[in-house]
Order: structure tokens, then C-alpha cells, then sequence
């Protein structure tokens, strides 16, 4: 709040004064005590807003020769009885009352600037409530989705990693079947030629013995002839000796 109260005298050229440069005429008047003091919260805000319009009142020319206008705070404002604040004004005269009501409508104007602006500032807070409130519930559903989606790929990679289990499965079985056939075959396979061999083997045994045993005849035949021969060969000697001492 203020200490110093400023008092600016108007030159006597215009009655003219201008509050602000947006569009506001000059004027003294009351302001309404429960619009400043409405809520704790807007005390500053209106302070600032009326106390700058009051003090961007520039002076450009009166036709009042006498006229002191007082600039001051809100806070050393006179209070009435209907809770308005009186602006202190040293002229009573009819343009003192002009300048009254014009700055009284200015002062109700802003009033309900005011009002407006924070009804826009409680639609705003609300829709920003709502739209924090969607966005709330949109995160939510994002995530549930993202849950859901992850979810529902760990099942795919689930059942691809079990299908591809089972098809790996599937073809060892399928190798061990083509192992065993292989086997089976080799088996027979070898069992036939083995089978073949012993039947080659006899064959060969039993030619063997065929060959023993006609080289055995064979020898005995020889040695009966050899023998036979001997024989003949000896008594043929001995004949010869006898003819030999019968002579």
C-alpha cells in the first residue's frame, strides 16, 4: 500500500482527461468496496489494475482553473456507508460531478471486466480439469493397451517358440524313423550278404573237399600203379635170374 498521496492541479485549456489508452475518459467516482475485496486471492490483481488506470491519467487541458484531482491507493480511499470508496475531489462544481459519473461507470465497467475475466478464468480451470481429467483417463487406456498388446505378443512369441518346439520335435522324430529304416536296411542288407558269404564259403569247403579227394583217388591210383609196376618190374628180375642160373 501507498504512503504518499500525489495531487496533480489541471491547467485550465480542456476538460478533457484521459485515463488509459484503452478508450477509458476521465472521471472521480466511487468503486464498489466488495468488488476489490471480493476474494483474497484477486485483492492484488485489483489493486494494480485500478490503481495503474487511476495513475495513467494524464493531464492535457482544463477549462477548470481550480481543480486538484487526488491520486492515491486503494487502501487510503474514504469507505462510505453503502461500502463504496469515495474518490476525494477539491472542485464541487458540475464538471466535478461529470468527472464523477463517468469514473463511476469506468470504475463499474471494470467491475465487470473483472467479473467476466474470472468467470473465464473458472470456465478455464474447469476445461482444464476436463482435459486433464480425459487425458488421465486416456493415459490409462494407452497403458491398458500397451499392457494388453504386450501381453498379447508374449502369447504370439509363445506360440511360435511352441510351434516351432513341436515342428523341431516332428522332424527328429522324423530322423530317428529315417535312422531306423537306414538301420533296418543296413541290417538286412548285411545279413544277406552274410547269408551269401557262408553259402560262397560251403561252396569253396565243399570244392575242397571234392579236390582232396580226387587228389587222394588220384594218389592211391598212382601208388597201385607204381606198386603194380614194382611188382612186375621184380618179377621180371627174378625171372631173368633164374633163366640166367638155369643157363
Amino acid at each position: 500500500m501507498w504512503n504518499k498521496i500525489s495531487r496533480v492541479h489541471l491547467s485550465p485549456s480542456s476538460p478533457e482527461l484521459v485515463l488509459d489508452h484503452d478508450h477509458l475518459t476521465p472521471s472521480v467516482g466511487c468503486l464498489s468496496l466488495d468488488a476489490i475485496v471480493s476474494s483474497p486471492e484477486n485483492v492484488h490483481k485489483d489493486d494494480s489494475i485500478v490503481s495503474g488506470a487511476v495513475l495513467k491519467v494524464q493531464v492535457q487541458q482544463s477549462a477548470l482553473p481550480h481543480l486538484d484531482i487526488l491520486f492515491f491507493p486503494l487502501g487510503l480511499l474514504d469507505e462510505t456507508s453503502d461500502r463504496t470508496i469515495a474518490f476525494v475531489d477539491d472542485s464541487a462544481g458540475p464538471a466535478g460531478k461529470v468527472s464523477n459519473i463517468q469514473l463511476q461507470q469506468k470504475v463499474l465497467d471494470l467491475e465487470m471486466k473483472l467479473k467476466m475475466s474470472e468467470e473465464e478464468k473458472q470456465r478455464i480451470k474447469k476445461d482444464v480439469e476436463s482435459l486433464m481429467e480425459k487425458h488421465s483417463i486416456l493415459e490409462k487406456d494407452v497403458l491398458k493397451e500397451k499392457e494388453q498388446e504386450t501381453i498379447s505378443f508374449q502369447d504370439r512369441c509363445e506360440e511360435l517358440l511352441n510351434a516351432q518346439h513341436k515342428r523341431i520335435l516332428e522332424m527328429l522324430d522324423r530322423e530317428k524313423e529315417l535312422l531306423k529304416e537306414k538301420n533296418e536296411a543296413l541290417n538286412q542288407r548285411s545279413q544277406e550278404q552274410k547269408e551269401i558269404l557262408e553259402i560262397c564259403l560251403e561252396e569253396d569247403r565243399q570244392r575242397n573237399k571234392e579236390t582232396e579227394s580226387a587228389t587222394k583217388l588220384e594218389q592211391e591210383a598212382m601208388k597201385e600203379v607204381v606198386m603194380k609196376a614194382i611188382k612186375e618190374e621184380r618179377k621180371n628180375l627174378e625171372k631173368a635170374h633164374a633163366e640166367e642160373r638155369e643157363l
